[in-house]
């Protein structure tokens, strides 16, 4: 609200008001000021004539006058400015009448003589000489006579009591002439600040309205702009958006409407600071402004998230766009000295479809731009039907990976590890599982890598570890459990402690616990692996390298960590039953590497006895897959190992005997 302009004119009336109260003042102070000097020479006049005057007291009370008293009041009238005098007694009678130099008693009374016996106060009033005189009074004053006063005071005796009334016609001519010359200063004074004052408000009023509109833009540039970017807000550009949708300025079957998120952009906050921050996302949005071309127009909804709606004809034009727009903001800029650079991600929403809202549209963009992150940012993306379908699964994913520990929706599975001369089950690896809410199994290879992209996979690993450690500990010894280890579980170094304080609360003696690594770890230059594994090793459990043969499979890897055990893929194994003689010479090198190396090797996805037989004859030590049993809650783990045990004392194998007979331990 602007309180300045009422201010202005309440001044200004206030003012206007002052003035006509000073003027009129002026007249009351003159008029107060003429009575009190009339009062003051007719008191002066008084007390002359009473020291002049012989036994004045016995001329009030006789009312006989002597010729000298007779003289003396013909003198006294000449006294001072008195044109005309009158003498009551005590009782209110006129003694005495004078004017134009005669005397008479008349015995009259008047009414101002008796009100100031009785109150015993001079009574004073002034005006124009016909106001108290009768024209041949006046004309017989003095001539230059033009304002008189008339004073009525008390005549005091010695005693102090009051002997009568003495009524006096003062001329103030000369007197008021002084006052009003006095006057009309004061009032050209008052007239002159009056007026500089009210030009005063007067500019101040101009200037309140020049700042009452400059506040009026701002408040408006608040309301509907966005402070850091200069582009709409979110409540402006809806605004923006009716208005040119209503006026056919946007064509909304030619409507794109792009999501712009800035890569990594809290890492830019972190590293130098908010205020850098705040620079950069100024940076984007002069940039974004650049770009567009009417009627394109853009806003900031908040954070780094960018709108942009603009006119194009047809996909090709949106991309131009898109890619315009990545390239200018990836430009590096210098904020407080720190050059700052980082890419964009853009999801595009464009269909020649009247009848979609813009929330709609929105919706539509929003879920281009989380396939765009998803595929590593730094891209963009048009949203299609089958886009929205894999979005919808992957997001039913991640609410069932991020719920899946409060929830109870996570559980483990054990699949059985047999030693290849006995079949004997000499372990289990335990394998995670997945079922959401509404049922559904969701395979792992389809839920972990969302878990490790939503940054859940560490409390999911540290909660494997421990159940699969505290399953371990009920199992016959010397009975194992292996667990697969995630690239993100050794990010924050704390991976050692973890394990070791999973096998002081459970009591696993760590040769029974089996970790798996993949080749993904030992190339990320970001992770010290080095002394997290020797960290591992320290607490004497067993480390194997998972899925060898599937990445670069550097035998560098091998020699330099030291693995206990190689596990070999199932990929291998499955190609081993085809005619492909390199297949089988590349596994069966695999397997004499690994023993060369002094590590156990095992082959994973064994399905039928011809792979088997195969590996036996390859020296293969431990046998994992769906022939000697598949992954099986933690219950049905005894009935498994009675009937391992019951099979291989039917079947006669010990620890030197290779696999023969029909298949064992298939569930």
């Amino acid at each position: 609200m602007n309180i300045g302009k009422p201010k202005i004119i309440a001044g200004a009336i206030g003012l206007v008001m002052l003035m006509v109260g000073a003027n009129y003042g002026q007249f009351e102070v003159v008029e107060y000021g003429l009575r009190a000097e009339a009062a003051r020479e007719a008191d002066h006049w008084a007390q002359q004539f009473f020291r002049n005057t012989p036994d004045s007291e016995n001329l009030l009370s006789t009312n006989a006058f002597s010729a000298e008293q007779l003289a003396t009041l013909q003198e006294t009238a000449e006294f001072g400015d008195i044109v005309k005098y009158q003498l009551y007694d005590a009782s209110g009678k006129l003694v005495v009448d004078h004017a134009s130099g005669s005397a008479a008693a008349t015995g009259a009374g008047d009414e101002q003589a008796l009100d100031v016996l009785r109150s015993g106060k001079a009574i004073a009033s002034v005006g124009s000489p016909d106001r108290f005189l009768t024209d041949a009074q006046a004309n017989s004053a003095a001539s230059g006579l033009t304002f008189i006063a008339k004073v009525v005071l008390p005549i005091h005796r010695a005693d102090g009591r009051i002997a009568g009334v003495v009524l006096a016609y003062v001329d103030q001519s000369e007197v008021r002439a002084a006052f009003r010359i006095a006057t009309n200063t004061l009032s050209i004074t008052l007239s002159s600040i009056f007026t500089i004052t009210l030009g005063g408000l007067f500019i101040g009023f101009l200037v309140a309205r020049k700042r009452e509109g400059k506040s009026r833009q701002h408040v408006d540039f608040l309301a509907k702009y966005d402070q850091l970017s200069h582009l709409y807000n979110r409540a402006g550009f809806k605004e923006k958006l009716e208005a040119n949708v209503a006026s056919g300025i946007i064509d909304p079957a030619r409507m794109v409407v792009m999501f712009v998120d800035i890569d990594h952009f809290k890492h830019i906050n972190d590293t130098y600071g908010h205020k850098a921050g705040d620079g950069f996302l100024n940076h984007v949005g002069q940039t974004i402004s650049k770009c567009l071309q009417a009627p394109d127009f853009a806003g900031r909804f908040g954070g780094d998230e960018f709108v942009i709606v603009a006119q194009r004809s047809d996909l090709a034009e949106a991309g131009r766009l898109a890619e315009h727009l990545q390239s200018m903001i990836s430009t590096p800029i210098i904020v407080d000295g720190e050059t700052i650079s980082t890419s964009i991600s853009i999801g595009i929403h464009f269909e020649n479809h009247q009848s979609f809202t813009f929330d709609q549209r929105m919706h539509k963009a929003d879920l281009a731009l989380y396939q765009a992150k998803a595929d590593g940012r730094n891209t963009h993306r048009f949203f299609t039907n089958e886009l929205e379908l894999g979005i919808a699964r992957r997001r039913k994913v991640e609410s069932a990976v991020l719920n899946g520990l409060n929830q109870g929706l996570f559980s483990l599975a054990y699949q059985p590890l047999l030693q290849e001369d006995s079949l004997k089950c000499i372990g289990f690896q335990a394998l995670l599982r997945l079922v959401d809410k509404d049922g559904e199994s969701i395979p792992p290879e389809e839920f972990i890598p969302v878990a490790e992209s939503v940054g859940a996979i560490g409390p999911i690993g540290l909660w494997v570890l421990n159940t699969a450690a505290e399953a371990a500990c009920a199992w016959p010894e010397p009975l194992s459990v292996s667990v697969n280890l995630s690239v993100r579980q050794f990010a924050d170094g704390h991976l050692a402690e973890a394990v070791s304080q999973t096998l002081t609360r459970t009591g696993l003696d760590p040769r029974r616990l089996e970790l798996e690594i993949t080749e993904s770890l030992l190339m990320d230059a970001s992770i010290d692996a080095d002394a997290q594994l020797s960290a591992l090793r320290d607490l004497g459990v067993s480390i194997a390298m998972d899925d060898f043969g599937t990445g670069y499979s550097s035998l560098g890897y091998l020699w330099k960590y030291g693995f206990d055990k190689l596990k070999i893929d199932r990929s291998f194994v499955i190609g081993i039953e085809d005619r492909d003689v390199r297949a089988r010479e590349i596994l069966e090198t695999i397997i004499v590497l690994g023993h060369r190396l002094n590590m156990v090797v095992i082959a994973e996805g064994v399905e039928n006895k011809a792979q088997a037989d195969i590996l036996s004859g390859m020296s293969c030590d431990q046998f994992q897959g769906f022939l000697y049993g598949r992954p099986m809650p933690a219950e049905d783990l005894p009935g498994f190992l009675l009937k391992n045990a019951t099979t291989r004392n039917e079947q006669g194998l010990s620890g030197e005997s290779r696999i023969s007979g029909p298949e064992i331990g298939q569930l």
